[in-house]
């Protein structure tokens, strides 16, 4: 039965902070999760969900409906818990931009030499290890999972990257390839997992880049955690957040370490 892995990645080049965040289902728990999510789209009279807007200033219309804050929360409240139902489970991978620039010469070559390598290959160790677990706990057969299709939002500015990421990533870690079968690039208002994935990929990145006292947010730091703290409510869950604070020991650690050895938040 083929797994769909649906990624989505934020952040510019030059910007403060990068993430790649998505949701691990099959065939069949994507239709369920399609279906119960164009009901809700309907029944709140919007055509899509696109985090940053949505989650934007509420004297601005989204979708020509003026929305307060919490009717803002509300339909990302419960968007995210729609796509925790029906998923298997969720993955997220953030990095300080910044931070990683400051990191010594050699620290950078072992972690890819760019954030936005860095931070897709702790995406894909995420998933990997998650659909590891996921095949061990309800005991599906050994070749469950190879083979799955990778799905990505088909924005050109970045598809190529994302391809090009992939690529490497599965020729630097062989054993990666057997679960890559399929790269594919869907439009996110028709392929709606992909909208799921764009509300972690905007989360994480809030989460990353902290408060930013020149630009105020309508949404607290802790509303904000707690909205990912929803998505990722799942049994199996995966973390790599590369804040500031934790690129302090980074440089230390890769001295003695490997990067396969970087701790991650992992659960199941």
């Amino acid at each position: 039965m083929a797994l769909h892995i649906c990624l989505d990645e934020g952040g510019e080049p030059q910007g403060p902070c990068v993430s790649y965040c998505g949701w691990v289902a099959d065939t069949p728990r994507w239709k369920t999760f399609e279906q119960e999510w164009r009901l809700f789209l309907k029944e709140r009279r919007i055509g899509f969900i696109h985090m940053a807007e949505l989650m934007g200033r509420d004297d601005k219309p989204y979708q020509d409906r003026m929305l307060t804050r919490q009717e803002r929360l509300d339909v990302a409240t419960h968007a995210l818990k729609i796509a925790n139902q029906h998923a298997f489970g969720a993955f997220i991978a953030a990095v300080d931009c910044a931070a990683f620039t400051r990191l010594s010469q050699e620290a950078k070559r072992k972690c890819g030499t760019d954030a936005h390598v860095f931070c897709f290959q702790q995406c894909m160790r995420l998933v990997v290890k998650m659909l590891e677990n996921i095949r061990v706990h309800y005991g599906f057969a050994e070749g469950w999972g190879k083979g799955s299709v990778f799905v990505f939002d088909d924005n050109h500015e970045y598809a190529v990257e994302c391809y090009r990421l992939l690529s490497n990533a599965r020729e630097q870690h062989p054993l990666w390839r057997k679960w890559v079968g399929s790269v594919c690039f869907a439009d996110d208002e028709i392929y709606t997992p992909l909208q799921a994935a764009d509300m972690l990929a905007w989360l994480a990145r809030q989460i990353v880049k902290g408060p930013d006292p020149r630009m105020p947010s309508q949404y607290s730091s802790v509303q904000l955690w707690n909205l990912l703290r929803l998505g990722t409510d799942g049994m199996f869950r995966g973390e790599a957040i590369h804040s500031a604070e934790s690129f302090k020991f980074l440089d230390s650690w890769l001295k003695e370490n490997s990067l396969d050895d970087l701790p991650v938040v992992d659960l199941a």
